[in-house]
């Protein structure tokens, strides 16, 4: 696998310059591609070329002029910062057999979808466009073509579990809206479902274990609850009724050692920690409105830095693909001139002047490495 920064796209290919200076391409399979944005690819294989021997004149010159050219794209390109880099805000697990964990951004869009079982990689490919798409969309998208695969029977329960990564972020209490909002619509349907939040530490242990979030703690709840309906042993009954008589008898004798002066006081006890209770939580409620004021606002301006950073990358690769617009432009023009040279200085060698203007005629409409690769293989000795 390689990396690279797009710098073409067509409905076949995806074009892509490495940080060594190499023009690569790879296969176009139906995403979502920004001129200027680096990724991780792996190359196509390599398409057949008729080899020529190359006039070392012409050939030096070219290619002293497309080296030039390829180091001040690298040099834009690398230097741009990557504003776009995205991260996981928060994690979900959607349990049906299969089982699916969506990584979620700070809008609760999706990252990116892992399939945990066969079942999940089969429903899977049935998904189309789900990159960055709203949570909500996704996972109707999820529950029907696993409805149509055949996996979703009626009443069959839907156990879906959320993960906060930051939960000093204001994420939490918008993943727990959103859930809502989808549990309604999908009980609408006679769809059964069931949520539950947890935390990185219960997420790394079912990793550790090799299934979802959401089912290791399916598992863990069905577990507990064994353990409750369990039978008391006739000792452990024993211990019960002791100790409820026990508590019996100091009870009684806590009655008729308490005097009615002693019940006065206790009323005045409770009045007085019934007012201070009443006062804490005015303070509670008024220290949580705040605090939600602030995280309100700091979310805002956080908003409009993105949103701000983001219009400067926009420009700054409109500007990059005006460059190469202009630079492939330029090629044509002067490889015009050069074949004017061409058909004075070469008379003798007019068949393969001939074909070599064939030749270019076929990649002129192409990308900027197949017109560099032009002028590197073609010439005349």
């Amino acid at each position: 696998m390689k990396k690279g920064v797009v710098i073409e796209v067509n409905e076949r290919y995806v074009t892509l310059l490495t940080p060594d200076g190499q023009f690569l391409k790879t296969e176009n399979v139906g995403g979502t591609y920004e001129l200027g944005e680096e990724m991780a690819f792996f190359p196509s294989a390599e398409m057949s070329r008729v080899e020529r021997k190359s006039n070392r004149a012409f050939w030096k010159t070219w290619k002293m002029r497309a080296s030039v050219a390829i180091a001040f794209v690298l040099l834009l390109f690398f230097t741009v910062p990557n504003f776009y880099q995205q991260d996981v805000y928060a994690y979900m697990t959607i349990d049906i057999n299969p089982s699916f964990e969506l990584e979620l951004d700070e809008e609760l869009h999706v990252l990116k979808i892992e399939p945990l079982n066969d079942e999940a990689h089969s429903v899977l490919l049935r998904i189309e466009n789900w990159k960055d798409q709203p949570i909500k969309e996704v996972t109707n998208q999820i529950i029907a073509e696993t409805e149509a695969a055949g996996y979703l029977q009626n009443e069959q329960e839907i156990f879906i579990s959320t993960v906060v990564a930051d939960v000093e972020d204001a994420t939490e209490e918008a993943i727990e809206e959103e859930l809502e909002e989808m549990k309604e619509e999908l009980t609408e349907k006679d769809i059964v479902v069931t949520t539950v939040q947890s935390d990185i530490e219960t997420r790394k242990k079912a990793k550790e274990e090799g299934v979802s979030t959401g089912h290791y703690l399916r598992e863990k709840m069905e577990k507990d609850a064994a353990k409750q309906t369990e039978t008391p042993s006739v000792e452990q009954k024993q211990k019960v009724d002791q100790q409820s008589s026990n508590d019996k008898e100091t009870t009684e004798n806590m009655k008729n050692d308490t005097a009615p002066n002693d019940k006065k006081v206790e009323a005045e006890q409770k009045q007085v920690e019934k007012q201070q209770q009443k006062e804490e939580k005015k303070e509670q409620k008024e220290a949580k409105k705040i605090e939600k004021e602030e995280q309100k606002q700091a979310k805002k301006e956080e908003k409009e830095l993105e949103k701000q950073l983001k219009e400067e990358q926009k420009e700054r690769q409109k500007q990059i693909k005006e460059q190469l617009k202009e630079e492939k432009k330029r090629l044509q023009e002067e490889w015009k001139e050069k074949k004017k040279e061409l058909k004075f200085e070469h008379l003798e060698n007019k068949n393969q002047l001939e074909q070599l203007e064939k030749e270019w005629e076929r990649v002129k409409g192409h990308s900027y490495e197949d017109l560099y690769q032009f002028i590197s293989n073609y010439s005349f000795d």
